[in-house]
């Protein structure tokens, strides 16, 4: 069984995702199943800040 998907937005796009909010992004995946294989996609800002992560599911 494949673990769900699930993107997180960085709460001020302008800084971007706080480690704060990436290490709750990895628990989460983590305790939902996700391995050291899953595949993550992120959208990054002109200063190449994460504005938003998500866990990608392969068919």
């Amino acid at each position: 069984m494949k673990a769900p998907s699930m993107t997180v937005t960085a709460e001020d796009k302008k800084t971007g995702l706080t480690l704060g909010e990436l290490s709750k992004f990895v628990s989460w995946a983590y305790a939902q199943g996700s391995t050291d294989t899953t595949t993550v996609r992120v959208t990054v800002g002109f200063n190449s800040n994460i504005k938003t992560i998500s866990t990608r599911q392969d068919n």
